[in-house]
């Protein structure tokens, strides 16, 4: 996975995963949908990730949502069950898919808002995506725990795994804590 690699495994094979056990049928249909705001710069992020690795940009993004909740090891199993179900469809053919990528101090005195919008832009591109119902619900929980609404929690992951753990730490100081109002205003579903 490290570009500048200079040998290869150690194990002779892979060690069983570690991760939950998942009904990988269960992410086969994308049934649900959501709404969500993205700023200029994660939109443009996820470009650069469909057009480098050849796959739409819902695909990029039900990709990094499924590795941010369940792992990147769940996401190589899920890989894997998807070739091996192409495998029994067309077994004359071999068929591999695309994998879906591989991979300012700011003053206190600003609203998280405008804070925000400071660093990454406001969050103009409106994204209407299908995913799995089960994706779905597993990102609504987690939202809930971080009591974040869904959109703003999506979008924090993004920076996070588009821009880097340093970025999402810039954005943490220039925001603060969220204020009661703001969330209860992010977390309406009408936007």
């Amino acid at each position: 996975m490290w570009p500048f690699a200079r040998r290869g495994a150690r194990a002779n094979t892979p060690n069983p995963a570690i991760t939950q056990a998942l009904d990988y049928a269960e992410f086969a249909d994308n049934r649900a949908c959501i709404k969500l705001w993205l700023p200029e710069i994660l939109d443009q992020a996820l470009n650069q990730l469909s057009v480098t690795h050849d796959t739409s940009k819902p695909d990029v993004l039900r990709g990094l949502l499924f590795e941010h909740v369940y792992g990147r090891q769940a996401l190589e199993g899920l890989i894997a069950w998807k070739r091996a179900e192409d495998a029994k469809a067309s077994p004359g053919m071999l068929h591999q898919p695309q994998v879906p990528y591989d991979e300012h101090p700011f003053s206190q005195l600003q609203s998280p808002r405008s804070a925000e919008i400071d660093l990454f832009g406001k969050a103009t591109i409106a994204i209407k995506l299908t995913l799995p119902q089960r994706l779905k619900d597993d990102l609504d929980a987690l939202a809930r725990h971080e009591q974040l609404d869904r959109s703003h929690y999506i979008r924090k992951t993004l920076v996070r795994q588009l821009l880097g753990e340093q970025r999402h730490q810039q954005w943490r100081v220039a925001i603060g804590d969220l204020p009661a109002d703001l969330a209860q205003q992010e977390s309406d579903d009408s936007i």
